[in-house]
């Protein structure tokens, strides 16, 4: 077998990880039945397994997209055939600025709708607010230079830059325990006072940040795609429990949409055809 890369990133790499992490592992190599039979191995022993062809990656950086920064800067390399992910995150330099992706987080987060009397679709929304509030974060200070993938880092840096108060920093790190809950179907918790400010924290940051109407899905840079896909598994979880969704039969008419919206591995997620949104 040739070809392949496999690489730890994230908190387990960093060494900071602890119950509420993930555990990521990314696969580079020709799509195909090798590839997916490594990404299976890794599955069987509860990773999140990110899989991308060479060239799928090689649009990544191509586009300097902090996912490949996130590598670079947090990873543990494991296998790399023609040291093909080294030369890469050698060669890769992050943009200037991202501040158009970052003002559509923002802007997304700001459509979500308010918490209500609806355990999964409050649970979904505060695993959708962690998810956007990471990356806005993770967006905003790569403007400043500053690449930073820690949850908890962000949440303390972001508070400071826009003077958010403790109850509303707690409930900023509360998502975590929320997405967490959420993903693993865990019953419960009460997030909706988290929610609401959550949505103070948004508002906040709305009214102090410059240049917030620049967009990258507008201007052709990226797609709204990830975006409306969470916005069908909203709709969903409002009116199904996704416990219940979980163990859909093959032959229901919405299994293969509800596995492309959880993944093989639960999360990221993947790609949504158009046709599929309604």
């Amino acid at each position: 077998m040739s070809g392949v890369s496999i690489c730890v990133f994230g908190s387990q790499a960093r060494g900071s990880a602890d119950a509420l992490s993930d555990r990521d592992v990314l696969l580079i190599g020709r799509p195909g039945v090798e590839l997916e039979l490594i990404a299976k191995d890794w599955q069987h022993r509860a990773w999140n397994v990110s899989t991308f062809s060479k060239e799928a990656f090689d649009r990544f950086a191509e586009v300097r997209s902090l996912f490949v920064q996130h590598v670079k800067q947090e990873s543990l390399i494991l296998r790399d055939d023609k040291r093909y992910l080294s030369k890469t995150l050698e060669n890769y330099i992050p943009n200037l600025s991202y501040a158009a992706e970052r003002n559509d987080a923002l802007a997304f987060a700001l459509t979500l709708p308010e918490g209500k009397e609806n355990y999964w679709h409050n649970m979904c929304i505060a695993d959708i607010y962690y998810v956007i509030i990471r990356n806005f974060s993770i967006l905003y200070f790569a403007d400043f230079k500053e690449y930073i993938f820690d949850f908890d880092l962000l949440i303390q840096k972001i508070s400071t830059e826009f003077s958010f108060n403790d109850v509303e920093k707690l409930s900023l790190l509360n998502l975590r325990v929320y997405k967490h809950a959420y993903r693993n179907r865990k019953s419960g918790f009460n997030c909706k006072s988290d929610l609401d400010n959550v949505r103070k924290c948004l508002n906040i940051i709305n009214n102090k940040i410059e240049s917030r109407y620049v967009s990258s899905i507008d201007i052709g840079l990226t797609t709204s795609e990830y975006y409306d896909l969470r916005t069908v598994e909203l709709n969903i979880v409002s009116r199904e429990s996704p416990v219940d969704l979980d163990l859909m039969e093959v032959s229901h008419p919405r299994f293969a949409l509800w596995q492309r919206i959880i993944g093989a591995g639960g999360y990221p997620k993947p790609r949504i055809n158009a046709r599929e949104l309604h």
